[in-house]
């Protein structure tokens, strides 16, 4: 939702590619807590699918913006 306020796709783009980077933050954690065998993998591998496949979403939707932005100058 942050940057969606702002006006301009430019905008909301850069908060996007803060999210992506979030969640790559939160893959990063469930490696740590896999590896320190804290979770297993019934708990891992669908939480790092889920990530997964919320950042390709948010890759393709920045692309979709970044390309409605080209194409409205």
């Amino acid at each position: 939702a942050e940057g969606s306020e702002y006006g301009s796709n430019k905008q909301f783009i850069r908060f996007l590619w803060i999210s992506k980077g979030s969640c790559a933050e939160v893959r990063n954690m469930l490696f740590v807590l896999y590896s320190l065998e804290k979770i297993n993998d019934e708990i891992f591998n669908p939480l790092n699918t889920e990530c997964l496949e919320i950042t390709k979403e948010i890759y393709h939707f920045i692309k979709y913006l970044e390309k409605s932005t080209l194409d409205a100058k």
